[in-house]
């Protein structure tokens, strides 16, 4: 009898101890190498969740400066700012977050994973016009790419003011990212309400805290040693010394190849499966579009706001819209320049740098697709960005920041 006892329950008990072994002993975490840190630049984040040490890592490395964004980012041609950088073996390499439907208060919840690691870092950040609609970031977007453990590194940082950590509480109460987490869920609550947290809730957060990094590290740091293949195979298209003129000659002769299929000068790939089958539908598709009025505005203002007071030095870019898609789309270039100088003075008035690239979309080839850098446009931004990455100088920033752009009436202001 005990002999069957312990045949049944004896695989359980090895099970729960191994279990156990994986989340507790340091020896199952993963390595984090140089190397290891290169794959994870570049890595696919819809495929790989990287840890919160790899983050912190990363940005402690001065060779990585973050590049935020979203879908652009994995718009891997010849020209793309990681191909440039390792092909001319460039002092930084751009180490990508984000990815499609990736926008302000994700990437805001991602910095407080970093900690203190962004402090004085230089840093790219993508400002796509399309991320200010009117309800902002998609409940299934932002609950795609949520971290319950990002959010309690948002509560457990006492250096945010008052008025953002009521207006982040209650952003992710409105998506109900953690009404799985009662306890979590009533935290936040406490804090969009002005209120302490309770002992329990200090408590039980710690330990989950603890649990949940313990899992990511574990998970989250063993990077596939192959990211860099589709890049490097790009890379070898690229003439061996840096020069702009020829690159952008290349750009355009593999563009005009590779958008033989359609009159929008969109890459043949991406027409035939996005866009052909739809096409008639989408005539005029976009004629009531109005990126003016948005809680994005305010999303992206507690990010001016954590990057100020990480001090960091960002250069923001404001990516552009294919012309000859807007026209048939009719989307409308007046709202588009009115957009350019409503998010232009949001950044420039509280003293951060941008790009605005929404005049480029004209430009041929300078769009990969419908709303995607790619070729041209690369390679243009690279002239821009790279005096900027390669200075190694410490500029520290004098940051002005206003919290209006929090306010409703900044978000709805046309």
């Amino acid at each position: 009898m005990k002999r069957k006892l312990i045949m049944a329950i004896g695989p359980v008990i090895v099970a729960v101890v191994l279990l156990i072994a994986v989340f507790t002993l340091p020896m199952f975490e993963g390595k984090i190498t140089h190397e290891t840190l290169k794959n994870a630049a570049v890595v696919s984040q819809v495929k790989v969740k990287r840890s919160d040490s790899i983050y912190r890592a990363a940005m402690k490395d001065p060779q990585f400066i973050p590049f935020f964004g979203s879908s652009e980012l994995q718009r891997y041609d010849p020209f793309h700012p990681d191909a440039l950088a390792d092909k001319y073996k460039r002092d930084y390499t751009p180490f990508l977050i984000g990815h499609a439907g990736t926008e302000s208060l994700d990437h805001y919840l991602t910095m407080q994973a970093m900690g203190d690691s962004l402090n004085n870092k230089k840093m790219v950040f993508f400002v796509s016009p399309q991320w200010f609609v009117k309800k902002g970031v998609s409940k299934g977007a932002f609950n795609a790419n949520f971290s319950t453990l990002h959010a309690i590194d948002f509560i457990n940082n006492s250096g945010i003011g008052e008025t953002e950590r009521r207006y982040v509480a209650k952003r992710i109460l409105h998506y109900g990212s953690t009404k799985a987490d009662t306890i979590i869920t009533n935290a936040l609550e406490n804090i969009s309400n002005g209120e302490e947290l309770t002992t329990i809730q200090k408590k039980y957060i710690a330990a989950k805290r603890t649990i949940l990094e313990k899992n990511k590290d574990v998970l989250g740091s063993h990077i596939p040693d192959n990211s860099w293949d589709l890049l490097n195979k790009q890379e070898k298209k690229l003439p061996e010394t840096y020069n702009t003129q020829s690159l952008d000659s290349l750009a355009l002769k593999i563009a005009e190849k590779n958008t033989t299929n359609n009159e929008f000068r969109i890459k043949n790939s991406f027409y035939t499966k996005h866009v052909e089958q739809n096409l008639e539908r989408l005539n005029g598709s976009q004629k009531h579009f109005n990126y003016l009025q948005s809680p994005e505005y305010a999303d992206f203002q507690v990010v001016l706001q954590e990057l100020a007071r990480q001090n960091v030095d960002v250069q923001f870019v404001v990516t552009p819209v294919n012309s000859k898609w807007r026209e048939y789309t009719q989307l409308s270039q007046e709202m588009l320049d009115e957009f350019s100088t409503k998010i232009d003075h949001q950044i420039t008035s509280q003293g951060f740098k941008v790009i605005d690239l929404t005049k480029k979309g004209t430009e041929p080839y300078y769009m990969q697709d419908t709303i995607h850098l790619g070729w041209r446009g690369w390679v243009d931004l690279d002239t821009k960005i790279k005096p900027f990455l390669e200075d190694k100088k410490t500029n520290t920033p004098h940051y002005k920041i206003d919290s209006y752009f929090m306010s409703k009436e900044w978000q709805q202001k046309k």
